[in-house]
């Protein structure tokens, strides 16, 4: 397709209209890009959560965890939000980590627009959204293939490890991350995981901010109540 015929991509923080809505593979295809991703379950459309700042910032770090570990080795390659397609099925897993062996390029430098199914899929729960429906996503990514997935509960600040034939761990604290069986070298715990959202700068700097501002506004209600007398006398 032309990039003048590409359909524009639509943001907007309403759900969008096709959600829900019954159809093939083939329509589904046809429709335009959408912020939050639109996902397709065999039948019908589905659309992820729109994303929050801190889901944003937990995105950046596993990325670069991964990437810092895999580029060390020249082992594969994360992504964001990267849409991939498995038989009926069109999934957008918030980070998606691939082998080299499994990535798909073209000449030129460039990544193909197509990827399979990842070896690492996360999925990070937004506010108002259930754990289970990202539970069974993860059971889905393995069946298909996937090596990991990870669900990421930022409330409880846990994260919950599925691998194919194995019992579900759930890492806590100073578990490390551990993806070593598919990617080595990631050394993240949970607990620096869950640190690293905010820096420590932001939350200084913002508590100076506001205790500037909260001084200012004591120092013009002081003058306030001291002019309100002459105002009164004149």
């Amino acid at each position: 397709m032309a990039i003048s015929e590409r359909p524009d991509i639509i943001d907007d923080s309403t759900p969008s209209p096709w959600v829900g809505k019954r159809m093939t593979l083939e329509e589904f295809l046809t429709l335009p890009d959408e912020k939050p991703a639109l996902e397709f379950d065999g039948e019908v459309v589905t659309q992820k959560m729109a994303p929050t700042p801190d889901h944003t910032e937990l995105q950046a770090i596993f990325r670069e965890a991964f990437n810092d570990a895999a580029s060390e080795g020249q082992l594969g390659r994360a992504f964001f939000e990267l849409r991939f397609r498995v038989r009926r099925l069109v999934r957008v897993p918030d980070v998606s980590y691939y082998r080299l062996e499994h990535l798909r390029t073209l000449p030129r430098g460039h990544y193909d627009r197509t990827q399979g199914i990842p070896d690492i899929a996360v999925e990070i729960v937004s506010p108002d959204q259930s754990v289970t429906s990202l539970i069974r996503k993860c059971q889905e990514y393995l069946a298909l293939g996937a090596q990991i997935a990870l669900v990421v509960d930022p409330d409880d600040e846990a994260i919950l490890a599925f691998r194919p034939g194995q019992p579900v761990r759930v890492l806590q604290g100073d578990d490390r991350i551990d993806v070593d069986d598919v990617l080595l070298g990631v050394t993240l715990t949970v607990r620096e995981l869950f640190e690293r959202i905010m820096p420590p700068w932001v939350q200084q700097r913002k508590r100076q901010l506001d205790q500037a501002a909260s001084a200012d506004a004591v120092i013009d209600q002081a003058e306030d109540e001291a002019a309100a007398p002459e105002r009164s006398e004149g």
